[in-house]
């Protein structure tokens, strides 16, 4: 099924994997063209072709509604915080630059719930970022191997051409410290990314049991040194096994899986204890770091977040609510969706996403991060019924 989706809807399928990829790009005189944008070209092409345009205005349930609402009151955000920082351009400039996005985000969804075989055309959209997530943990473990065995990383020497067009932060999207610490990015250019797509695998791994996705989700949360990632895989572990009590049972091919994944583990550390000792080390100095740093970036966030509130209320209290409430709800329907008997894969690709995005938010700013706005789009699409206020529907509404 997969391989059909990525054959029939291949630029779907392609959006949804370069989602999470965004330093793969072209780069033509200096200007870097990510491929994920480019994408949105031949998937907009195809929704306004395959659009049911008679049924334009009908809106098929509460998920898609409280979506709307969020993004039109988003708009009205941007809007209210440029003014708010007049005399501040800078400022003005960051605000107004969530506005091409949320734009996106809105026409994709009208598009694409409005769409001829929209759960089929979703359904590939998540497929590529199934694999686009799982592509970025390999990636992650091959940068941290060849920096740990090599001494160079292999992102920052592959995409040293995006690195230069972009003027990236140290000349590094994998991150190299004075004190040896190393963090992956993957095929992103921040950690975290790293963080959230394992706490999204490791719960998928978990419903689904694949244990080589949860191995490969711990290996990589060693690779990019997250936070995000040991906390996040932790949480959808303890929630997965404990809430209920349940039984931790293994079928005879999860148990040779794991029997080879801990044969390798045994004897990486063998054969090359250094490269573990190093990659601890580096664990190590990030834990202490962030127990340590006054002006961590989190830190400032849960600190000062709050005491911003109650100081402009005003400016908070209705998007955020809405914000809440849309995932929220998108969690609960899915994890009722997966205690059932004809739970599907894709039931279980999104609740482990939305899961994860629900513990990553508490740590990390995802709100309009194409990943999340994808899967929650295609979450919505799933799960939204078929309503039409057009005679020319009766017929029959292709899903």
């Amino acid at each position: 099924m997969p391989k059909t989706l990525m054959m029939k809807y291949p630029f779907h399928w392609l959006l949804g994997f370069f989602s999470t990829a965004s330093v793969v790009a072209l780069i033509v005189g200096g200007r870097v063209f990510p491929m994920y944008m480019l994408m949105l070209i031949p998937v907009f092409i195809d929704l306004v072709i395959h659009f049911r345009w008679g049924d334009t205005f009908a809106l098929r349930g509460k998920e898609e509604r409280h979506f709307y609402i969020w993004m039109i009151i988003s708009i009205l955000a941007t809007i209210v915080g440029y003014l708010f920082f007049t005399g501040y351009p800078e400022w003005q400039s960051t605000t107004m630059s969530y506005l091409p996005k949320i734009l996106i985000y809105l026409a994709l969804m009208f598009l694409l719930s409005g769409c001829e075989g929209r759960d089929a055309r979703s359904k590939a959209i998540l497929n590529g970022l199934k694999f686009g997530i799982i592509a970025n943990l390999v990636w992650s473990l091959l940068d941290a191997a060849a920096w740990y065995l090599l001494g160079f990383s292999l992102t920052n020497r592959v995409f040293a051409g995006y690195i230069q067009a972009m003027d990236i932060r140290y000349g590094q999207l994998s991150l190299i410290k004075s004190d040896g610490q190393f963090r992956s990015g993957g095929l992103n250019g921040d950690p975290a990314n790293i963080g959230l797509f394992a706490t999204i695998l490791a719960g998928y791994s978990l419903k689904t049991r694949k244990v080589l996705y949860y191995g490969l989700s711990v290996l990589s949360a060693f690779a990019s040194v997250s936070m995000i990632a040991f906390v996040g895989i932790i949480a959808v572990t303890v929630i997965h096994y404990f809430r209920r009590r349940r039984k931790f049972r293994l079928t005879r091919r999860q148990a040779l899986s794991l029997f080879v994944g801990i044969g390798v583990l045994a004897g990486l550390v063998v054969l090359n204890s250094s490269l573990i000792e190093r990659m601890l080390g580096s664990v190590t100095t990030r834990v202490e770091m962030k127990s340590t740093e006054g002006d961590d970036i989190l830190m400032q966030y849960f600190s000062k977040f709050l005491p911003a509130v109650l100081d402009e209320p005003r400016y908070l209290v209705i998007g955020t609510i809405f914000f809440v409430v849309f995932y929220v709800e998108l969690f609960l329907l899915f994890k009722r969706r997966v205690k059932s008997d004809q739970a599907s894969d894709t039931d279980y690709l999104l609740y482990a996403c939305l899961l994860g995005a629900l513990i990553a938010f508490f740590g990390y700013h995802y709100s309009l991060y194409s990943v999340v706005m994808l899967f929650s789009i295609c979450a919505v699409v799933q799960v939204s019924p078929v309503k039409s206020r057009s005679k020319y529907l009766a017929l029959g509404y292709e899903r």
